[in-house]
């Protein structure tokens, strides 16, 4: 659920997996990863990626 919803948010925003991945300061294969639910981020890396993408923490955390 956390992968789709990094995805849907990413996308809605017109951003690619590598410029989020810099504003939250992370290697774009681990937003790869997450986007494939390969991975579950941190909390710390959830809040990054929710500032990076400039939305509410829980629309990314919606569903879980």
């Amino acid at each position: 659920m956390f992968g789709d919803n990094l995805k849907r948010i990413r996308k809605e925003r017109g951003m690619t997996q590598r410029e989020v991945a810099a504003l939250a300061e992370i290697h774009y294969r681990h937003v790869q990863d997450m986007e494939a639910c390969l991975k579950i981020p941190s909390v710390a890396i959830a809040v990054r990626l929710h500032r990076a993408l400039k939305c509410k923490l829980t629309d990314l955390t919606k569903g879980l």
